[in-house]
């Protein structure tokens, strides 16, 4: 749960700084189009660098649950184990098969 909230922030952050560079470029495009004298001292824009997305493998609080379901635990065992709920855990497990269809997957 805290991965998803750290990934659904970091991609806010990512969008809101993406904002802020579009509302500046506006307000010169709207300067200039008024006649208005500007300078313009931007050679090269530099682009937001891309947050790289947590993968759920690399999140230690999964690993036991990804040990549990490689010694061939259902869910509903794992989390009677974990101490988590089964939905947590069915999502933790369905986001690593996710993953593993990435090149970046373990």
């Amino acid at each position: 749960m805290h991965a998803r909230l750290d990934t659904k922030f970091a991609k806010l952050e990512a969008v809101v700084r993406d904002a802020d560079q579009r509302i500046d470029r506006l307000e010169r495009l709207l300067h200039r189009a008024q006649g208005e004298p500007t300078l313009d001292v931007t050679v090269d824009e530099p682009q937001p660098e891309a947050t790289p997305t947590p993968r759920p493998e690399d999140d230690p609080r999964h690993q036991a649950i990804f040990r549990l379901a490689d010694a061939g635990l259902t869910p509903v065992q794992i989390a009677e184990e974990t101490g988590q709920s089964v939905g947590e855990v069915e999502l933790i497990l369905a986001l690593q098969k996710a993953s593993a269809g990435t090149p970046s997957s373990r």
